[in-house]
């Protein structure tokens, strides 16, 4: 009877071992990513930053590694889980600056202009391991002022 509870015992834990894993199987592994980023020298405080593939999709669900802009103009990619990084390949980067940093969708401050594939002027190659990418230092000739208050662009 103790080598039968023992022999269930044993193949509860590899069944549920094994379900675990392939629980997050779809995902890529990723790598660390940092960068900073100005805008006409400014900080962007709340822009977003996506990286889109340029080649095959990074996983099964078409994931796509983002970050905030803080305080300090740093950011750090995130893809599954917070600050993850993003999986090694080739980006295109691109950036919102939202009017209102606490609601992500308010119109954009820099009037779309980094927001599509076919209008990003940087790319990126993230490789395995740490990438702490060059500062990106946008030039843009009409930021719209925010209004936190509200949320709306100042003419």
């Amino acid at each position: 009877m103790k080598i039968v509870a023992t022999a269930s015992l044993a193949l509860l834990l590899i069944s549920f071992t094994h379900g675990c894993s392939r629980h997050d199987s779809w995902k890529a592994k990723t790598s660390l990513t940092t960068g900073s980023m100005r805008i006409n020298g400014e900080i962007p405080v709340g822009a977003q930053v996506y990286f889109l593939p340029l080649g095959a999709a990074i996983d099964s669900r078409g994931s796509r590694p983002y970050a905030a802009v803080g305080q300090d103009g740093t950011y750090s990619m995130t893809t599954y889980k917070a600050f993850d990084g993003a999986p090694p390949g080739e980006y295109a980067v691109t950036v919102v600056w939202p009017t209102n940093q606490h609601t992500p969708s308010s119109p954009d401050r820099l009037g779309n202009k980094f927001d599509s594939i076919e209008e990003a002027p940087l790319k990126v190659n993230i490789i395995k391991g740490k990438n702490v990418i060059p500062p990106f230092n946008l030039i843009a000739e009409k930021v719209k002022p925010a209004d936190a208050m509200t949320n709306k662009i100042v003419p």
